[in-house]
């Protein structure tokens, strides 16, 4: 087994303060390879994620920010349980940049990004977290708990699509579409995605939502439901934030970033650490994980992946290092 330990607010700890957090959590290392950027580290036995990276934060005289962490053992956790998995942005922002913020009027918003085949897909407004919801050190959280819905609102640039019915769902289901748009919920659909299936001649809109930031269940997608077709979405774990002073409400369909944002990859690790400075914009240290958005960007592109050209979305499920 194996961690790799990736600098974010601070250099990776010392070969020492490494032992002493994996030997204090049960298990002993093998190897650790890498630099003050990032190491890897092989152990034996059995370690408690959450342990060693608690055991490490007070050896090395961390914080929860200083480091990402990234288990070579997350695909196995991954298929240990489905449902209300945690997830969790921590955005750290100066004294003067909240106060730009709020006296500025601006809001947080969130966006979620989805894999499909079907084309005709707009991302939608995920959450809003006001000016009054955010400080210094703001956790944006949500968990995994899926709702595919129907809707006869029409997929319009600027437009709100709301949800004239919906249901729980978990990936590898189908919901079976019928007469006013209601359904039921059937096992039986593609791999690691969410299937809904139109079994009448009328067309509708469709998605799925998911628990936000706001602690709502909110559409994150939008896409077309022609009559007798089947709609296959894989949800994945990435999410773009920005902020902007442009009044839009949750389940609207935005195809143009307002401002610069952020999109961030939560697949491999369901905790992520960035910054945020109202004149220099996101950092997070430069990894993969994550990139920059510039403001006008098309978020068609970034939020609605065509499951022709990519690999199949994937759907983490390992806890959550608790803070």
């Amino acid at each position: 087994m194996s961690v790799t330990i990736e600098k974010n607010q601070a250099s990776v700890p010392s070969d020492q303060d490494i032992t002493t957090a994996m030997t204090s959590s049960g298990s002993t290392v093998a190897a650790i390879t890498g630099n003050n950027a990032s190491k890897t580290v092989d152990f034996t036995g059995t370690v408690n994620h959450t342990t060693f990276e608690n055991e490490l934060i007070e050896v090395a005289r961390g914080r929860r920010t200083s480091w990402n962490f990234v288990w070579a053992d997350a695909d196995d956790d991954a298929d240990d349980e489905l449902g209300a998995t945690p997830y969790e942005i921590d955005i750290t922002m100066s004294p003067d940049t909240v106060t730009a913020l709020v006296n500025g009027n601006y809001n947080m918003y969130g966006f979620k990004a989805v894999q499909a085949a079907q084309g005709g897909g707009a991302p939608l407004v995920w959450f809003q977290l006001p000016k009054t919801s955010y400080s210094t050190l703001t956790k944006v959280a949500w968990e995994v708990q899926y709702q595919a819905y129907t809707s006869t609102s029409k997929i319009i640039s600027g437009g709100s699509v709301t949800a004239s019915f919906s249901a729980d769902i978990d990936l590898e289901q189908v919901l079976n579409v019928t007469d006013g748009g209601i359904g039921q919920v059937t096992s039986g659909g593609a791999s690691k995605a969410i299937s809904i299936l139109n079994t009448i001649s009328q067309q509708f809109t469709c998605g799925i939502s998911q628990q936000a930031a706001d602690g709502s269940d909110n559409p994150m997608c939008a896409f077309p439901l022609y009559g007798q077709q089947l709609d296959v979405i894989a949800p994945i774990e990435k999410v773009l934030l920005m902020f902007s002073t442009t009044p839009v409400d949750t389940g609207t369909v935005i195809e143009q970033a307002y401002s610069p944002g952020i999109l961030i990859d939560l697949t491999s690790l369901n905790q992520r650490a960035i910054t945020y400075d109202i004149n220099y914009g996101w950092t997070w240290g430069g990894f993969n994980w994550a990139q920059s958005v510039p403001a006008r960007s098309k978020l068609v592109p970034l939020l609605i992946e065509n499951a022709n050209t990519s690999s199949p979305g994937t759907v983490r499920r390992r806890s959550l290092v608790s803070g």
